[in-house]
């Protein structure tokens, strides 16, 4: 697409991009936004890639702020495989610089949390549209990309490649996967995270959805979530890429050390745990986990206007809404987790083993308490 002859563009902006692959550029969410940003029933979407549709504004990157502590949560860190990543991006003995790219940015929350515990290392954001209205580390910086297109100017230059959520504007989940490789170094750690749009119960079997007025058992948040899987699949988005993720990544057959896990994270501040600790976090990832499922029934309302009559779409989401909010469904989400390292051409390729000291880097500052808002005070207390 054609920015400039699309109109979207300003004289400004259009300097800043002549010339230069798309996703080089710096992007500053303040200065750009008027180039790379559309409104749309009453939310801020992206121009660049019809596939992704979803919203890219405040109120979005609230949520996303929300989506992200959960999972730091659910995975007790920033990422599976910590042995493999710490590794990947120990200080290089000849001074080579480290790079850590992360696909599909959004609010930049991983980066930055990224860029603070490795602050010897490059950290590279992308997105569509990045939100940079906070401030960010000095070795962190964030650029305008569109997953769909090749990343050749980062090929063979990443240690360590990061993409969560990204499925929704990707056509071909496999190619990515194969382009993602050609970005790595040979040892480089590759960490790919998809949820399901499939909920499930409390027996951890498949949830059923509303139908016409719903029914005991049934549920309205599964409903919306069911017409948002078609919609985004009819337009080509890769929406089965979550419980398919394991066999793509491992079908591929670039990557080494390999590892799969699936995670369920209740919606809502339910259940036990085998512990009172144990239980007390399984409460904040669900209330955590409700809460952005909350606001992402919001996310989702252009999308369904497309389709339905607003009597229809209140129906759907107003009851989604209010199951949310008593949690009168006891419901699980279930994310996919993939990672593994990029193999060396050759054996004599590979260097010579040695012991990782963790103490030359810094420990991870505790998770988060459930947090409200994104105007909320609280929310910048946490990073990681």
């Amino acid at each position: 697409m054609d920015l400039e002859d699309e109109g979207y563009i300003s004289d400004d902006t259009a300097s800043v991009v002549s010339g230069r692959p798309m996703s080089v550029v710096s992007y500053n969410s303040s200065r750009d936004s008027a180039g790379y940003l559309r409104p749309h029933a009453g939310r801020t979407f992206n121009v660049m890639n019809p596939m992704y549709m979803l919203p890219a504004d405040e109120s979005e990157w609230g949520r996303l702020d929300k989506q992200h502590a959960m999972l730091l949560y659910l995975c007790q860190g920033l990422y599976e495989a910590p042995d493999l990543v710490k590794r990947a991006l120990k200080p290089d003995p000849y001074g080579r610089q480290k790079m850590v790219l992360d696909v599909g940015t959004g609010g930049a929350n991983w980066a930055m949390a990224m860029a603070q515990e490795f602050p010897h290392v490059e950290i590279v954001g992308t997105d569509l549209a990045p939100d940079t209205k906070r401030p960010l580390p000095e070795n962190c910086r964030l650029e305008i990309d569109d997953a769909r297109c090749d990343f050749s100017h980062y090929y063979n230059q990443c240690d360590v490649i990061h993409a969560r959520s990204v499925a929704n504007g990707i056509p071909d989940y496999e190619a990515f996967i194969h382009e993602m490789a050609q970005c790595l170094r040979p040892g480089g750690v590759a960490l790919l995270v998809e949820g399901d749009f499939q909920m499930l119960n409390e027996n951890k079997q498949p949830q059923a959805m509303a139908i016409g007025y719903g029914g005991p058992g049934q549920s309205w948040w599964q409903r919306v979530l069911f017409e948002a899987y078609h919609l985004m699949k009819r337009n080509d988005s890769s929406m089965d890429a979550g419980y398919m993720l394991d066999t793509y990544f491992r079908r591929n057959g670039s990557f080494e050390n390999c590892g799969y896990a699936r995670k369920w994270v209740n919606i809502g501040a339910w259940g036990h745990a085998e512990t009172a600790e144990q239980t007390q976090v399984r409460h904040k990832v669900g209330e955590l986990m409700r809460k952005n499922a909350i606001e992402f029934l919001n996310s989702l309302r252009p999308l369904l206007s497309g389709r339905y009559e607003q009597d229809v779409i209140e129906r759907f989401i107003g009851g989604a809404n209010k199951e949310l909010s008593e949690l009168s469904v006891h419901m699980y989400a279930r994310w996919h987790y993939v990672w593994g390292t990029l193999k060396y051409d050759a054996p004599e390729e590979r260097p010579d083993p040695y012991i990782l000291n963790f103490s030359e880097f810094p420990e991870p500052w505790p998770a988060p308490d459930i947090i409200g808002t994104r105007e909320d005070e609280t929310l910048w207390k946490w990073a990681y």
